[in-house]
């Protein structure tokens, strides 16, 4: 080394925050020039000012390591500065650096401001963040944070969850946590305070004194020595979640049945880089209104999407998108590739760089993928697993209430006439109402007069009943069928708090039922309802549900299905019933997350 560079490696110091990664083959001077050009490519302003390749450095016990370094001056226009005229515009200076400790077989890197190293991370593997924390906790840790993400691939299901506490282990809820996917998480060891993004590998510790890169070296190598001899985290707070698997272990085996795209995380992150959205025609790019095409792709695109298989086990067209739309299975993951129109789309920052619409949402880790086998979910460029599942579907069943009456349903509501004061007893509605009446209800109000909180809301001993209906005449396994009354369901779960109760009763004052004599309040006097409804809402004890009354769901043939599905029985209907494990369960998951109960009846 020069003086110059013997003086910026022996001076460089910095906090402990890394990624780590397992090599995949070895790195030579050729690949780490590349990797050098790459970050002055994605520079604005580059200017160099050390380079060090693969130098070996000797650390505690003997261990050794190589250092790769680079040291750089990058300048900018700060983005509140882009609409100044040039001659006016100040740049800020940003000192930036690469730092690439390789240690046996692993990768540890260290950046600030270096752009353009995703070909080179996705070249190598990832640490998965269960074999990662079981580096960095032991019997005495403390879990005081944790971020989560939904598994459910409901499109109204909270999407992410934080906790924290001084431990979490004393006041976290885990009914569920099979659900979903721990992002992030920060723990304590004794006065050592650590966060952890499981679905980046990327360790920092908080709070310590800047190491110098031998120091660097020490710390990054106890972290690869608690990784070759893991702590079994089933055993800690971290054994309630999903477990992150290997792609490469099931990839083979896992046919993907649908795709939810996540909206609300996708427009985060525009909003947080300032992108707009250009359409390519030619070798002209096109500006377009970002808030109305958001709102058509939204409409086009969002929910639970069906899968079809377009290239055998390789790429699955996406229903609603015109076939332009494909999940493609790859060695290493999953992505989405757009085709014609959807293909031209490009997000623009403000500079002038672009990336194609749907290799953002890739990279960005935007969209679930579940699959026919319903223990997996692949979201975050990781596969995650809930082992329990299909283990749990005594748990799932027992919401469901089998009716006698429902056996002869034929339709939701029939079709009433002005002699009529009651619905018929082969539709839904009848069934809904004298399955409530057993229960000595106060007040029950069908509530169906087209901008309805729901189908029938009942209040009884303490508690609200939200009931929301959906008649088809027959039994089927039909997922679709069920995913628009659960959407339906959740999507209104909201206005049970919301609710302008004083508003409702008035409108319900003298009404009946389109084209009949059958009076909305079917049960109760419409003068006391407001009162019992809000002493029930704001009770300690108060009870809050939300039902679904389905006379195309035959509980018999449910837990058949199912049990056929667990113990890997041929099933004809295999990707519905798998999709309705998911929507059943997200429903239960949705109505906890709410504070609320729920049932679902249905034929025995």
């Amino acid at each position: 080394m020069t003086d110059k560079e013997e003086a910026y490696f022996n001076g460089f110091a910095i906090n402990e925050g890394a990624y780590f990664y397992r090599r995949n083959f070895d790195i030579d001077e050729r690949e780490i020039k590349n990797i050098f050009a790459t970050i002055k490519d994605n520079a604005h302003s580059h200017t160099n000012i050390i380079e060090i390749i693969k130098e070996p450095i000797a650390f505690a016990e003997g261990r050794n390591a190589l250092c790769t370094l680079k040291v750089f001056q990058d300048k900018n226009v700060p983005s509140f500065l882009r609409d100044i005229p040039e001659e006016f515009q100040k740049k800020e200076v940003l000192i930036c650096y690469f730092l690439l400790i390789e240690i046996d077989e692993y990768l540890v890197l260290f950046t600030r401001h270096a752009n353009g190293l995703s070909s080179f991370k996705n070249k190598h593997t990832p640490i998965m963040g269960n074999v990662l924390a079981g580096a960095l906790i032991s019997d005495n840790t403390v879990f005081t944070q944790m971020r989560m993400g939904n598994m459910s691939l409901n499109q109204y299901a909270l999407r992410n969850k934080s906790y924290e506490s001084d431990d979490l282990s004393q006041s976290m809820p885990t009914h569920g946590a099979g659900r979903h996917i721990l992002k992030t998480t920060r723990i304590q060891n004794d006065d050592e305070t650590v966060t952890l993004g499981l679905s980046t590998s990327r360790v920092s510790k908080i709070g310590s004194e800047r190491k110098t890169i031998a120091s660097l070296c020490e710390w990054a190598d106890s972290i690869i020595r608690g990784i070759e001899s893991p702590y079994d985290v089933t055993i800690s707070l971290m054994g309630h979640f999903s477990t992150p698997v290997r792609w490469k272990d099931y990839k083979d085996t896992l046919i993907p049945s649908y795709l939810l795209i996540d909206f609300h995380e996708l427009m985060n992150h525009i909003e947080k880089e300032n992108l707009i959205v250009q359409y390519k025609s030619g070798n002209e790019m096109l500006p377009i209104e970002s808030k109305r095409f958001f709102s058509h792709l939204y409409k086009r695109l969002s929910g639970c999407k069906t899968l079809t298989e377009k290239t055998a086990h390789q790429e699955y067209s996406c229903e609603g998108s015109l076939d332009l739309l494909d999940v493609v299975l790859q060695q290493n993951g999953i992505r989405l590739k757009g085709y014609g129109r959807l293909d031209n789309l490009y997000l623009v920052n403000d500079d002038g760089g672009n990336t194609k619409l749907f290799t953002y949402i890739t990279s960005h880790k935007c969209f679930f993928v579940g699959f026919e086998d319903v223990q997996f979910i692949y979201q975050g460029n990781q596969l995650h697993m809930d082992g329990d599942i299909l283990n749990s579907i005594e748990s799932i069943l027992s919401i469901f209430v089998g009716v006698p009456e429902m056996g002869i349903v034929t339709s939701e509501k029939g079709t009433p006439t002005i002699a009529d004061v009651e619905f018929a007893n082969d539709t839904v509605f009848y069934v809904v109402e004298n399955t409530f009446r057993n229960e000595a209800p106060s007040h029950i109000i069908c509530d169906d007069m087209g901008y309805e909180c729901a189908d029938h809301i009942v209040l009884s001993n303490n508690k609200i009943s939200f009931v929301h209906s959906k008649g088809k005449g027959e039994t089927s396994l039909s997922a679709s069928a069920f995913q628009e009354v659960v959407g339906q369901a959740l999507k209104n779960i909201g206005n049970m708090r919301y609710m302008d109760v004083a508003y409702k009763v008035n409108s319900w004052r003298g009404r009946y039922f389109p084209n009949s004599s059958i009076d909305v309040c079917r049960v109760g006097n419409l003068d006391t309802f407001e009162e019992s409804y809000r002493r029930t809402l704001i009770a300690p004890n108060g009870i809050k549900e939300v039902c679904l009354a389905v006379d195309f769901v035959s509980k018999s043939e449910l837990r058949e299905a199912f049990e056929a599905l667990r113990d890997g029985r041929p099933l004809r209907q295999k990707h519905a019933v798998s999709q309705m494990i998911w929507l059943i369960s997200s429903f239960i998951s949705s109505c906890k997350d709410a504070d609320m109960q729920c049932r679902i009846f249905c034929r025995e």
